[in-house]
């Protein structure tokens, strides 16, 4: 018989991530690269975008969050 506990999904963040339903998105701007993309996740240690083209591990970017009230920019 199962437990609880076995059916919890194991991570090594020391943050929890929140999957977004679909009405997160951004633009980033990295190594010359500029596009728009969904955000599948966020928390605290990040966020995990759906794009068919990735930027280098360690890469850094610039990204901006779309909201109605207008745009919000992040150095990350």
């Amino acid at each position: 018989m199962a437990t609880a506990l076995a059916k919890l999904a194991y991570s090594r963040r020391m943050t929890s991530r929140f999957e977004t339903m679909g009405d997160v998105w951004v633009y980033w701007r990295c190594q010359g690269t500029d596009d728009v993309s969904r955000v599948c996740d966020l928390g605290l240690g990040g966020l995990c975008l759906s794009t068919p083209a990735s930027p280098p591990l360690g890469a850094k970017a610039n990204v901006g969050f779309l909201v109605r009230e207008g745009q919000t920019g992040l150095n990350l």
